[in-house]
């Protein structure tokens, strides 16, 4: 009896990974459940979570539909190591997938995505640019500011906001000159998700202490940004850190 009860998540687990192999939109969710389950799991055991993530990047690397894609993106966004960036960064220049790629490679640790998101930056525009972009600011990728800085002058305006929102949530010294010189020399009209950013990396500097630099960019915004919100949240900063 023992044996049987030891071996229904084992089965149950096969028979997941069967059902995947032709899941789509339409297809019923609680297929999926015993994967769902694993990847709960999978912090409990070293050896079978390194099992399972092996699994579902083979899956992943066969194709199948978007809605299968998704889905294994997921769930290596919860459990993936560095591993499996390299089936991730394959996925970049794919308009459908680039987004469910990038949410996974922004949320592994290591270095190894970092370098997959830097790398892909160069191999792709629009909206999968847009992507990229965002996920090295969630990230908070330092090695990624100097290619974030010549993504504020890309053509695409939603490549370029994201660029200013991403420089903003690295939030170092560094990156608080480069969004203040684009802002002073452009102005806000030029890419209106520069003061929005500008406050971002000003919060960000006063939690890191830098108060000076924090307060230069208050400063700057309380008397030169056009959104009454921007002002006001300046204003604040500004008395909080004096």
């Amino acid at each position: 009896m023992s044996q049987t009860v030891a071996a229904d998540p084992a089965r149950r687990l096969e028979e997941a990974f069967q059902a995947l192999a032709a899941y789509d939109w339409g297809s019923p969710r609680g297929v999926l459940l015993p994967i769902d389950e694993a990847v709960r799991n999978a912090g409990y055991d070293r050896k079978q979570a390194r099992a399972l993530e092996q699994r579902l990047v083979q899956a992943l690397q066969a194709g199948g539909s978007l809605a299968r894609q998704q889905y294994l993106c997921s769930k290596l966004a919860l459990i993936g190591t560095d591993r499996c960036v390299p089936a991730l960064a394959a996925l970049l220049d794919q308009p459908e997938l680039a987004t469910a790629a990038c949410d996974a490679l922004e949320k592994i640790p290591g270095s190894a995505p970092g370098r997959a998101l830097r790398a892909g930056l160069k191999k792709v525009s629009g909206r999968q640019k847009a992507a990229v972009v965002r996920a090295l600011g969630v990230r908070r990728d330092r090695a990624g500011i100097s290619p974030l800085a010549k993504c504020l002058a890309d053509p695409d305006p939603a490549v370029a906001a994201r660029a200013a929102e991403a420089l903003g949530e690295i939030g170092t010294a560094r990156c608080a000159e480069t969004l203040k010189n684009v802002y002073r020399r452009k102005g806000p009209a030029a890419n209106p998700a520069l003061a929005g950013a500008l406050l971002a990396c000003a919060e960000r500097l006063a939690q890191a202490r830098q108060n000076r630099e924090a307060r230069r960019i208050y400063e700057l915004l309380v008397y030169s940004a056009e959104a009454a919100h921007i002002r006001d949240a300046a204003s604040l900063g500004l008395q909080q850190t004096t």
